[in-house]
């Protein structure tokens, strides 16, 4: 696909999980593809933005698929796939964002609409579950082991180590969940 700066890019915060639109030409990011950073914060929240990757209207319809109808859902949508008949000529225009660039600020800033009050609280909700599960993984007896390791030194309990990295692998995956509440149950069973 071919970028142009009317291309419409999805964008979502990785600590709000707000979704939101922008163009190509408001940021021009690198890699604006399917899970990768920006160089951007979230307006909301000041969380990292991710792509979503860019409106993509290009489904094949046949003659015994029937399209639905492009309307509200359509210009609302929380992803770039647009499925119905506009083939993604409307798709997220009432999800545009504001994007604001200023010289006291290193990032472009990407402010989503929506029910901010209610995003910052997912984001800080979030936030303290990552710190709360990083805090039960450096509790455990075994982290001073993997410390060791990081630093360079030799260990002899090399299961203490992959004990630690498994509980750090399982934070990162949480911090990939798509849903606030998926990601909140994922936190809470980590080190527990």
């Amino acid at each position: 696909m071919k970028l142009t700066d009317e291309t419409r890019v999805y964008v979502r915060c990785g600590d709000c999980l707000t979704a939101s639109m922008i163009y190509y030409r408001d940021i021009r990011p690198d890699r604006p593809w399917k899970g990768c950073l920006l160089t951007a914060s979230c307006g909301i929240c000041g969380g990292n933005i991710y792509s979503m990757g860019p409106v993509n209207g290009s489904r094949i319809v046949t003659a015994e698929t029937l399209e639905c109808l492009c309307d509200d859902r359509c210009a609302t949508a929380s992803g770039p796939a647009c499925t119905c008949r506009c083939g993604g000529k409307n798709h997220g225009l009432k999800m545009e964002a504001y994007v604001v660039k200023t010289a006291t600020s290193a990032l472009p800033v990407i402010t989503p609409k929506g029910d901010t009050d209610k995003a910052r609280a997912r984001a800080e909700e979030y936030r303290a579950a990552v710190d709360a599960a990083m805090s039960r993984v450096r509790a455990n007896p075994h982290f001073g082991t993997y410390a060791q390791h990081i630093n360079g030194k030799w260990v002899s309990e090399w299961s203490h180590v992959l004990e630690i990295k498994r509980l750090l692998a399982q934070i990162d995956d949480a911090r990939d969940g798509k849903t606030h509440k998926g990601r909140m149950a994922k936190l809470s069973k980590i080190g527990g």
